[in-house]
């Protein structure tokens, strides 16, 4: 595998993330195999700020996937849900609150840190150290 001197593919899509450019890390997450729920979450809290016309297309998307990927997820989920991401797309800094909660109740503590604001730690990462 050839890695540039920009990083492996994630960090590219972290930094654009991070950085707050959608287009960067839409292409950054194009280059990407699969991208988890928290990072997803992660991309449409950019949409939702820079009320991309993608949103809606995009919130449907990481809905069903958080119907597919949780058990727990019923019906009354779902519709909290549509609820919950529509708040997000009206205000993006209220509509974490909703958001949140169908996260929480579902065991997604990853994207909790997201909504937070801060980055969801990858796989396998050891928590940075606290000095």
């Amino acid at each position: 595998m050839f890695v540039t001197s920009q990083g492996s593919s994630y960090a590219r899509f972290r930094r654009a993330l991070d950085s707050g450019n959608l287009t960067l890390a839409t292409t950054a997450a194009a280059e990407l195999p699969r991208i988890d729920l928290p990072d997803a979450l992660a991309v449409l809290l950019l949409m939702a700020a820079q009320g991309d016309p993608r949103y809606d297309r995009a919130a449907t998307r990481w809905l069903s996937r958080l119907a597919l990927e949780r058990p727990s997820i019923r019906l009354a989920h779902v519709d909290q849900g549509v609820d919950a991401l529509r708040a997000l797309a009206d205000d993006p800094g209220q509509g974490r609150t909703p958001v949140g909660a169908l996260c929480e109740q579902h065991g997604l503590p990853q994207a909790l840190r997201v909504l937070a604001g801060g980055p969801p730690p990858r796989a396998g990462a050891e928590p940075p150290s606290r000095r």
